[in-house]
């Protein structure tokens, strides 16, 4: 017998998060100062798609976080 767990989509500062565990570290990263932007590029390598969750502009020249 297995369980299915799904994401719960919620909204926050105008996105709709594809789950709660993403809205957390929005509001993580909003309480501590840091800008971020959610789902912002996608990347096309080797036939694989991959669309980071947040970007984070004021660390070096961007990062790109899971």
């Amino acid at each position: 017998m297995g369980f299915e767990f799904k994401a719960i989509p919620t909204r926050y500062k105008g996105y709709l998060f594809r789950s709660r565990l993403e809205l957390r570290w929005a509001v993580f990263m909003s309480a501590m100062g840091i800008a971020w932007e959610y789902e912002t590029q996608g990347f096309i390598k080797g036939g694989v798609t991959y669309l980071p969750d947040f970007y984070l502009p004021e660390f070096g020249d961007g990062l790109l976080v899971e």
